[in-house]
């Protein structure tokens, strides 16, 4: 599970990382948002997918590329995700 946290109180962030730097030895992993990588998803609210659903929809169809779907290799690929995430 991924958990994204906004804390607006610097004193508040560092006592929540803290607790969350002593459970590392049982796989939490801290990533600070200075830290993530440009490439990140973008996070919608609920809000804003209900009024801009058609633009969403649009802009993931628009890049839909038949070809590829069709092929061997993304057959390939798919596998190769699924055995990733089934590990």
């Amino acid at each position: 599970m991924k958990l994204f946290i906004e804390i607006p109180n610097e004193q508040i962030a560092q006592k929540i990382v803290w607790f969350l730097e002593h459970l590392q030895h049982e796989g939490v992993k801290i990533i600070k948002t200075s830290e993530t990588n440009s490439d990140t998803k973008t996070m919608y609210t609920d809000e804003y997918i209900t009024e801009h659903w058609q633009e969403l929809i649009s802009t993931g169809l628009s890049s839909y590329d038949e070809n590829y779907y069709k092929s061997d290799q993304n057959k390939k690929d798919r596998g190769a995700y699924l055995m990733e995430k089934h590990k």
